[in-house]
C-alpha cells in the first residue's frame, strides 16, 4: 500500500511543477518600458547574486518542505525602471516556486511518514548568465528537485533572453525574419536541427522515425532558449525523449548554421 501511497504523490506533485510556470500576464509581458527615445544600445548591466529561502512547514510544524534560491540580481548602466523589472521578473520565479511548495505541505508530510524520511523535499535554484550585452540579456535558471536530500541532483533547466532596451522578454520571433510565424520558426528548428541532435545522441545517428519526430515534436519548447556570444542554444529533458535517459539536452548553434532561420538583429 505504502508503494501505491509513494507513486501517487510522485504524480501529483509532477503534475504540479509541470503546471508551474512564471506568472507574468500577457499585459505585464507586452508593456514595453522604453521610450520613443530609447538608443539602440546600452551599457552592460551590472549583475550579482540574490539569495532566497523559505521552509514550510506541516500542521505538526515539522519543515517538510524548503525552498532556496541564488538568482541573479541587475543593477547600474541601464535605466533604473528596467532593472526594476528584470529584478521583480528573477524574484517571480523564487514566487512560483515557494507556491508550488505551499500547495503540496500535505503530500511531502505523507511521503516524509511513508518512506520514514527525516529530510524535507527540497527545492532549489542557481543561474548561469550566458549573454550580455548592450542590447540584450540571457541567463539560464537551473531547477533542482529531491525527495530523499539527494546530491549531484540533475536540474531542469530555463533560458531567459531579455531585450535590456525594451525591458521586455525576447521570443525567437526577435531573432527570426520578417513574415516568419512561431509555428514556421518553430517547425524548422525541430525538424532541421533538434531532431538530428536527438538522433546523434540517442539513435546512433540512425533517421528518426515518424513515431520519434513525433515524440521530439511534442516535448521540445522552442522558447526555451538562450544567447551565447557566437549563436543560440536550446534546452529540454532528455527523459521525455527516452524514459532511460536523465539529465538535460542541450543543443547550440552558431548564427551561422541557424541563419536559414534565425539571426542576431543587427
Amino acid at each position: 500500500m505504502k508503494h501505491y501511497i509513494c507513486l501517487f504523490l510522485i504524480l501529483s506533485l509532477c503534475l504540479s511543477l509541470a503546471s508551474c510556470s512564471v506568472k507574468k500576464d500577457s499585459s505585464e509581458l507586452n508593456a514595453s518600458l522604453a521610450t520613443e527615445e530609447a538608443s539602440t544600445s546600452l551599457p552592460k548591466p551590472d549583475f550579482d547574486t540574490a539569495e532566497f529561502s523559505k521552509e514550510f512547514m506541516d500542521e505538526n510544524g515539522r519543515v517538510v518542505y524548503t525552498v532556496k534560491a541564488k538568482l541573479p540580481k541587475f543593477s547600474g548602466n541601464i535605466p533604473e525602471n528596467i532593472n526594476t523589472y528584470l529584478n521583480g521578473f528573477v524574484y517571480g520565479i523564487f514566487e512560483d516556486a515557494c507556491e508550488t511548495a505551499e500547495s503540496n505541505i500535505a503530500n511531502a508530510a505523507s511521503f516524509m511518514d511513508a518512506q520514514h524520511l527525516e529530510n524535507p523535499w527540497a527545492r532549489s535554484f542557481d543561474y548561469d548568465i550566458n549573454f550580455c550585452d548592450g542590447r540584450f540579456l540571457s541567463f539560464t535558471v537551473k531547477d533542482y528537485f529531491t525527495m530523499y536530500n539527494s546530491e549531484n541532483l540533475e536540474p531542469d533547466m530555463h533560458g531567459y533572453t531579455f531585450d535590456i532596451i525594451k525591458g521586455v522578454p525576447c521570443t525567437l520571433l526577435d531573432f527570426s525574419y520578417e513574415n516568419y510565424s512561431f509555428e514556421n520558426v518553430a517547425q524548422i528548428l525541430v525538424d532541421e536541427f533538434i531532431c538530428d541532435d536527438v538522433s546523434n545522441v540517442f539513435y546512433n545517428g540512425a533517421p528518426l522515425t515518424d513515431e520519434q519526430r513525433e515524440i521530439v515534436q511534442s516535448v521540445v519548447n522552442p522558447e526555451n532558449f538562450y544567447l551565447t556570444d557566437t549563436g543560440i542554444g536550446f534546452y529540454f529533458s532528455k527523459s521525455s525523449i527516452n524514459p532511460s535517459h536523465y539529465g538535460t539536452f542541450i543543443s547550440n548553434y552558431t548564427w551561422d548554421e541557424v541563419a536559414v532561420v534565425l539571426k542576431m538583429p543587427a
